[in-house]
């Protein structure tokens, strides 16, 4: 049966929603395109340590969720940080060995394929510092199971966390996608981001063509 029309909630993130995130992120993990089959990143767990462990760890207050009231199943997610320096802090202190203990004691030799992309990753994060941090200090990362898009959940997930980090004063919020993503592209810039920059340089390995975009939102006709 198709989840078109039905009907979906919304609510902060809880402890228990922790696979679902896991399962959704793994969903969408490739320029917005399932993980699964592709053969660039085996590793489930290494994934969801490099990319939403530490926000449901140490930023669960900013983390929302959407669901199907039908069954209870979460299909959506939206997590962030209102301090993206605070959070990099946190990353390096918590997650980082954490990263690196599963790389080398299961990755290495059971997914060599995700070893070597978390290690190109790690070099990516070491060199991470943007001049747009002071009047954009938020982050978010969004991602929707895909029979669940185009139902309207991504715009109430961005209100729900635009709305929510306005009322910490908040001034502003960034995010960054690839110009593969084509779909992520049109939503943001539907949805009232602009461009902030743009930066060559690669994200997955052996994939041609890669470019870093980097999007805002200034908050200050929400607070």
């Amino acid at each position: 049966m198709s989840p078109q029309g039905r009907e979906i909630g919304y609510r902060r993130y809880q402890k228990n929603d922790r696979k679902a995130v896991s399962s959704i992120l793994y969903g969408t993990g490739f320029q917005g395109e399932d993980l699964a089959g592709t053969g660039r990143f085996n590793d489930r767990r290494l994934f969801a340590l490099v990319h939403t462990e530490c926000y449901v760890k140490y930023h669960r207050e900013d983390a929302f969720v959407a669901y199907d009231k039908a069954d209870g199943r979460v299909v959506g997610y939206v997590l962030g940080a209102r301090d993206t320096a605070l959070h990099d802090r946190l990353f390096k202190r918590h997650m980082v060995w954490r990263i690196t203990l599963r790389s080398f004691l299961v990755s290495w030799w059971k997914h060599p394929e995700s070893f070597r992309q978390a290690r190109m990753w790690s070099r990516l994060r070491d060199d991470m510092a943007a001049p747009y941090y002071t009047r954009y200090p938020a982050h978010l990362h969004i991602d929707i199971l895909p029979e669940y898009q185009r139902m309207g959940i991504g715009e109430s997930l961005m209100r729900i966390f635009e709305e929510h980090m306005a009322s910490h004063g908040v001034p502003g919020i960034h995010l960054i996608t690839s110009n593969r993503n084509a779909k992520a592209l049109s939503f943001y810039r539907k949805i009232g981001y602009v461009m902030l920059e743009e930066s060559a340089g690669a994200y997955w390995l052996d994939l041609d063509g890669q470019v870093s975009v980097a999007f805002g939102k200034m908050l200050s006709n929400l607070s």
